[in-house]
């Protein structure tokens, strides 16, 4: 089993007690990501409560990672896409090639036509 990292975080101004098997230095960059994220949404809706921004930006977190997992599988698909027709064009050249070899060899001296 990893070793756990144990980090106190501040998020809205509350302290948090992170436990992972993730450095501190992630740990630390997700949490502070966090509190900025809902630092902005407070900032633009001082009336919401501390749980209501909380909702608002886990919905806003999880909306951009939908949106990046969906690019993701969009750009995986487009890299098979690629990988196949590439291949197919390496088999396409490798067709030319055996036949330019067989037409060279067929012209020299020696060769089938002679």
């Amino acid at each position: 089993m990893a070793d756990r990292n144990r980090l106190t975080v501040q998020i809205a101004n509350k302290d948090y007690t992170l436990v992972s098997e993730d450095s501190r230095e992630y740990m630390l960059e997700v949490s502070d990501y966090v509190d900025r994220q809902m630092k902005k949404i407070s900032r633009l809706n001082s009336f919401m409560s501390t749980t209501m921004v909380a909702v608002l930006t886990a919905i806003n977190i999880a909306d951009d990672y939908f949106k990046s997992k969906k690019k993701e599988d969009e750009s995986a698909k487009k890299i098979i896409e690629y990988t196949k027709k590439v291949e197919e064009l390496q088999a396409q050249l490798d067709q030319l090639r055996q036949r330019a070899s067989a037409q060279h060899a067929e012209s020299r001296p020696g060769g089938r036509n002679n």
